[in-house]
């Protein structure tokens, strides 16, 4: 445990974790880490769903969940019976987790990234596909791996976009199947 905190505290600094690296945090990650590693966690701290093994409920994806025109539609998913895991993109900052506090403990949550993991070199065959129409089937491989990294991976029974205003990830977000129940 000493080791482990003496670590941490003389590490440099060399760049700063904006959560880009982290898929699928449902935002206590840490939390419940600590926990683990000072021997505090309880079972509830562990009730994880394992989306391998099956398949998710529905996903209603946002891009920002912190916006003033999408709290409605976030309101009338809390009313469901049947309530789908909300995908979200956001940071977790502190107006995000005030957002958060106000669902039931019911909801589910998952934070993606939602960037594109890209060489430099697939960013610029991104860019001229976009803009001028070349190298469309580069693009769209380029555009389906990344959908099945962040979000197909859960296997949903429906997947739905709500609102996302980044043209990059839209892209992303056109190869999943939008079947509803």
């Amino acid at each position: 445990m000493r080791e482990l905190d003496e670590a941490l505290h003389s590490a440099r600094k060399e760049y700063e974790l904006d959560g880009s690296l982290i898929c699928a945090d449902r935002g206590s990650s840490s939390e419940r880490l600590i926990k683990l590693i000072t021997g505090k966690a309880d079972e509830s701290d562990f009730d994880i769903e394992d989306y391998g093994s099956k398949p998710a409920p529905g996903i209603v994806y946002f891009d920002n969940i912190n916006r003033d025109d999408v709290r409605g539609t976030l309101d009338e998913i809390q009313r469901l019976p049947d309530r789908p895991v909300i995908m979200f993109a956001v940071s977790m900052t502190p107006e995000t987790i005030e957002t958060l506090k106000t669902f039931s403990r019911d909801t589910e949550f998952i934070r993606i990234s939602g960037h594109l993991y890209c060489s430099n070199n697939e960013f610029r065959l991104l860019r001229a596909s976009r803009r001028f129409g070349i190298f469309r089937s580069k693009a769209e491989a380029i555009y389906d791996r990344e959908s099945r990294r962040q979000i197909r991976q859960f296997k949903a029974a429906s997947f739905e976009v709500k609102q996302c205003r980044n043209v990059e990830r839209l892209q992303m977000l056109a190869r999943i199947p939008s079947k509803k129940h």
